[in-house]
Formats: C-alpha cells, sequence, structure tokens
C-alpha cells in the first residue's frame, strides 16, 4: 500500500496569508502608529494561530497513520481473510 502524504488544510494558506497581510499592510500604506502597531499585533497572532494549528493537524495525522500501519489497527480486510461462498 502506497504511503499517505500529509497535505495541509487550504484554510492554513489563507490563514498565513491574512496574518503575513497584516503584518506587512500597515507600514507599507503609511499607517498611523498605534493602528499599525495593533494591526501588526494581530497579524502575529494570526500566524502564530496557524502554527499551532498546522502543527495540531500534523501530529493527528502521524497519529493515524502510526494506527494504520500498526498489526492491530484499522486495516482493509484482505481477500484471502473473507470466505467467499458459492
Amino acid at each position: 500500500m502506497a504511503e499517505q502524504k500529509y497535505k495541509p488544510n487550504p484554510l492554513f494558506l489563507v490563514l498565513m496569508l491574512v496574518g503575513a497581510a497584516l503584518v506587512v499592510a500597515p507600514t507599507l500604506i503609511g499607517m498611523p502608529a498605534r493602528p499599525a502597531m495593533l494591526l501588526t499585533f494581530l497579524g502575529f497572532a494570526l500566524l502564530l494561530l496557524n502554527f499551532i494549528l498546522n502543527m495540531a493537524a500534523l501530529v493527528r495525522f502521524k497519529k493515524s497513520a502510526k494506527e494504520r500501519m500498526s498489526p492491530g489497527g484499522a486495516q482493509l480486510p484482505s481477500l484471502k481473510s473473507s470466505p467467499i461462498s458459492p
């Protein structure tokens, strides 16, 4: 059986792009210092949240892959073990 690869949720990419935009945009458009600081802080908070959610999803994927590969884990039934009635 081919090994499954981890594919992150597309929502993580959107969250990362929004967070990065909030970090960079206030400086690019020349906002006053206080609102720029708040938006930058919000951007960093979103990037941190994205990192935590992505790592949790990766750990969950690795754990489920380990269970699938273990002898007692959830596996597809093989054709040899299923009885065939005529």
